[in-house]
């Protein structure tokens, strides 16, 4: 890490957001240069040394620090090993850019979410089934942080949105723990869409956990809310 160019740093640091891989795609979304006022420009970015995320993500794989790995047929994948990612984690830990980046993970992932939402229910629903074997634990990566960090408003849209992936996934528990855990967020009892449909899944997710009094609840909570 140490021999690195500063912007290959900055790169490796940015994907310790990912858990269980990503695509060049997705690292291109997250880890590219700022796209807001808000996503202040680092002392890295201003470094000419290797200008696109491709080129830098080469030069981490040709030092062992980040693996690729061939789908046959697929879109290529990329992962870091375990012990290479908790380094990458301490790095990225405290630093400036660590919010941008993770904000920006949450986001990408809201949009898959959001497509999964879509695809799942159709004449592709195999195929994206598959991506969301892919890509479950950068959703869950994006719920968590969206709660652990009080994002009331995108917490509420991912627990809305993954309500068809974790019944897909039988994950009723797991989908009931987020649902709860969002709803009860600061900021998190105005009205809203996003808000009454994490209700019904929360109502729906303890339906099929065989706890009727809390299904009920929550779903009269969400009809109410949707009617309004």
């Amino acid at each position: 890490y140490d021999l690195l160019r500063p912007p290959e740093q900055r790169l490796f640091r940015c994907l310790a957001v990912f858990t269980g891989g990503w695509t060049l795609e997705v690292a291109e979304a997250v880890c590219g240069p700022p796209t807001t006022a808000d996503e202040r420009p680092t002392v890295d970015d201003q470094v000419p040394a290797v200008d696109s995320v491709l080129d830098r993500l080469a030069v981490l794989v040709d030092n062992n620090l980040v693996r690729a790995i061939a789908e046959p047929g697929g879109t290529p994948r990329f992962i870091m090993l375990e012990t290479v990612g908790e380094y990458a984690r301490e790095q990225l830990a405290g630093s400036r850019d660590e919010r941008v980046y993770r904000q920006r993970h949450a986001h990408v992932f809201l949009a898959l979410a959001e497509q999964l939402e879509v695809k799942l229910r159709s004449s592709e629903r195999l195929v994206w089934r598959d991506r969301l074997g892919e890509d479950v634990d950068n959703l869950r990566a994006a719920v968590n942080w969206a709660i652990a960090s009080g994002e009331t408003d995108l917490a509420l849209h991912l627990t809305a949105v993954l309500y068809w992936s974790w019944l897909q996934l039988g994950q009723f528990r797991e989908g009931r723990q987020w649902s709860e855990a969002a709803l009860a967020l600061p900021g998190g009892t105005g009205r809203s869409v996003a808000r009454a449909r994490t209700l019904l899944a929360a109502g729906s997710f303890a339906w099929h956990q065989g706890d009727p009094v809390a299904a009920r609840r929550r779903l009269a909570e969400g009809e109410e809310l949707s009617a309004g």
